[in-house]
């Protein structure tokens, strides 16, 4: 090699190298469709990963506006995380034909359904002359913690999977943030002594009812996606009577006008839960205002 050659030779060495270093350190560009996915996301990835969440906390997640910014999300992602169950069937599929990314095809490592793994519930509900329903059961799963954990134990494995040398980072998070559940778990279980009673505006706390013991005695809809009519309200009134609610439930992103009137009509609180994560909030916090937000309710 010509000795001019040399420092040359070396340069192009060091800045190889450093290119492969910043490669190597790059975060995972992760695309989550809902606040709580993107949430556990953060909680599970730290620095590793860089998360873009397409649904907002204020936004029924069953009808999102398909941007064209998403598709651009889409086509530079390592991940995407969805709910899974045809709940964004509406709006992703067609996202993710515009992203023109390959990778992002049920059964690659990059296309996670978070909901393989769970405890579906009211599964085989394909009649749509009970309204809005979702056949392969109810996709509102994250609003219980155990199913949370579920679905970060599996997101833990992919992220690995997907970036080996930060493995035993995503473990560690992992164990962090089961430590850190254990008193929410508590919680619940003191919660579930309870046996509360509550009116759900739509059919989408199933599992939040679940893990918490209450029994729901009606909803507001009075089929899933139809709007309440007077009438609706009136059979509530009487329903009151012969079945008593402790309270309305209900997230941030229906309207509350009616069950407003309704929680005054009953005598009892009106709950408003916030449809997911918001930005800069990990899972846990949410289920703990969630929860907060019952227990103060709660006679």
């Amino acid at each position: 090699m010509h000795t001019r050659s040399f420092p040359v030779f070396i340069a192009l060495i060091v800045f190889l190298c450093s290119v492969a270093t910043r490669a190597a350190a790059a975060p995972l560009q992760v695309v989550a469709t809902l606040p709580d996915l993107g949430a556990l996301v953060r909680d599970i990835g730290g620095d590793a990963v860089r998360v873009t969440v397409l649904a907002s906390p204020d936004e029924d997640p069953h009808f999102v506006d398909p941007r064209p910014s998403y598709a651009v999300e889409l086509h530079r992602a390592d991940l995407l995380v969805l709910n899974g169950l045809d709940l964004e069937i509406g709006w992703l599929p067609s996202l993710i034909r515009a992203a023109r990314n390959p990778a992002l095809i049920r059964g690659n490592p990059a296309y996670f359904d978070a909901s393989e793994g769970i405890a579906v519930l009211e599964a085989g509900m394909a009649d749509r002359s009970q309204g809005d329903v979702h056949p392969l059961g109810n996709p509102h799963y994250l609003t219980d913690l155990r199913q949370g954990l579920t679905v970060a134990r599996r997101l833990a494995e992919r992220l690995s999977q997907l970036a080996p040398q930060q493995k035993t980072l995503f473990s560690q998070r992992l164990a962090q943030l089961i430590d850190a559940a254990r008193p929410l778990l508590a919680r619940a279980a003191n919660l579930r002594q309870k046996h509360l009673s509550v009116l759900a505006y739509h059919q989408s706390l199933s599992y939040l009812e679940d893990w918490l013991g209450m029994t729901q005695t009606a909803t507001v809809e009075p089929k899933p996606g139809i709007p309440p009519s007077p009438k609706r309200l009136v059979e509530l009134v009487h329903l009151q009577d012969s079945n008593p609610a402790a309270m309305i439930l209900q997230e941030a992103y229906y309207p509350d006008k009616l069950t407003r009137l309704l929680a005054d009509k009953l005598d009892i609180p009106l709950v408003v839960i916030s449809g997911g994560a918001s930005p800069g909030q990990s899972y846990l916090e949410r289920i703990e205002a969630l929860m907060r937000s019952i227990e103060e309710a709660a006679p």
